[in-house]
């Protein structure tokens, strides 16, 4: 698929969706070639404010989740090894 394909694809959906949500931010990854690149491509609408935050939090609650998870395998580590 081609770039231009892919654009009028995320747009042609951000579109749609616009009809019934205030904002819609698209976010997806391409693999690109033989060497394993990866690329981005996104399509938003309505308001962009609105858009930035929405990925702003989702991002910051991704985030949070991780370090989360990471802490507890961590203790649960120790707690496995006998440790602390």
């Amino acid at each position: 698929m081609s770039e231009e394909q892919i654009q009028a694809l995320l747009d042609k959906h951000a579109s749609e969706l616009g009809e019934h949500f205030e904002s819609v931010q698209i976010i997806v990854t391409t693999h690109e070639g033989s060497e394993g690149i990866s690329g981005m491509a996104s399509s938003g609408a309505g308001s962009f404010h609105a858009r930035l935050g929405a990925v702003r939090e989702w991002s910051i609650a991704q985030d949070q989740y991780v370090r989360t998870r990471a802490d507890k395998e961590q203790r649960d580590s120790y707690d496995q090894d006998g440790n602390a």
